[in-house]
């Protein structure tokens, strides 16, 4: 880890000291992100990727999603599906590099599934690209990648939530307005 990278990590995990409990510090590839909330966000899944060559797995990683309240106690984690039974069959060369991509839950429907989402303050999405790899974790090209997405102070998620949909509302209302005034 550079120490440029080093500095940044161990800013953010001062800041947020709750990371911690789901990724270590050293491991972190490149500079954690903190950013609002968006609707793109909803949309987003955990997901484990795999291939196969000949009649040897690897992993592609997995990325994690949590939900997590003010304090970063955990309300929900958004993990992907159990691994698929995809195996590799000599007589079937289209299975000897065969990769495929299992997916969970979105944000949005975890989100449908909580009583009060009054409570949920962030999304901490952590990709882990050592998932089941055979991989050394001494390999500088593989490691965690942290995404931390906030709800801005004063707002609560699910009327952030009808914020965004508003703003994107009038944003393409007045894009069409411009293009009928060319």
């Amino acid at each position: 880890m550079s120490e440029a990278l080093r500095i940044r990590v161990e800013a953010f995990f001062r800041l947020f000291p709750f990371i911690a409990e789901f990724t270590e510090a050293h491991r972190v590839e490149e500079p954690p992100t903190v950013q609002p909330i968006d609707l793109d966000l909803l949309d987003c899944c955990g997901y484990t990727s795999a291939w196969h060559r000949r009649w040897i797995d690897y992993s592609g990683g997995h990325e994690l999603l949590y939900l997590l309240d003010e304090e970063g106690n955990l309300i929900k984690e958004l993990r992907p599906s159990d691994r698929g039974n995809v195996r590799t069959n000599i007589f079937r060369p289209s299975t000897w590099f065969a990769s495929w991509s299992i997916e969970g839950e979105t944000v949005h429907e975890a989100i449908q599934t909580q009583d009060n989402t009054d409570d949920i303050r962030y999304v901490l999405k952590v990709f882990d690209s050592l998932h089941e790899s055979r991989f050394l974790h001494s390999d500088p090209s593989h490691g965690v990648k942290i995404a931390l997405y906030k709800v801005p102070k004063d707002w609560v998620f699910a009327y952030w939530i009808i914020h965004l949909e508003q703003a994107m509302f009038y944003d393409l209302r007045d894009s069409l307005v411009a293009m009928d005034e060319l």
